[in-house]
């Protein structure tokens, strides 16, 4: 499980770090720690009333775009809504600060998962 969570966050970094490669420099060159953070929290609130909900079977499409679509828009009205709220971005990113330090046992313990699952692999 820790494994999986290592790739989850290794790819959400990653597909932030590309949309900040691609979109305008404005958009996340200001702020980008508090707009990170924002996407992050909503995101891992999606996944999980999405994991919540999901039952045995597998959800239909709609289900699918509707978990997909409503996060992103929810982000994306949350990030504009503090964009003119210093004071909520500097609370933000003292939050992110304090949730920084535990990288330095999540990052360890997710690279020990992934080395104990490809061992049982081979």
């Amino acid at each position: 499980m820790m494994a999986f969570a290592l790739l989850e966050s290794l790819l959400i970094t990653a597909v932030l770090a590309v949309l900040s490669a691609i979109l305008p420099s404005k958009w996340f060159r200001d702020g980008f720690a508090y707009k990170g953070f924002i996407f992050m929290v909503v995101m891992t609130l999606a996944a999980i009333i999405f994991q919540k909900n999901l039952k045995a079977v597998f959800p239909p499409p709609t289900t699918l775009a509707l978990y997909g679509a409503l996060p992103l828009l929810l982000a994306a009205v949350l990030i504009g809504a503090i964009y003119r709220m210093p004071r909520v971005q500097r609370i933000l990113l003292s939050i992110a600060d304090r949730f920084s330090i535990m990288l330095f046992l999540y990052v360890p313990i997710g690279v020990l998962s992934m080395v104990v699952v490809l061992g049982n692999l081979l």
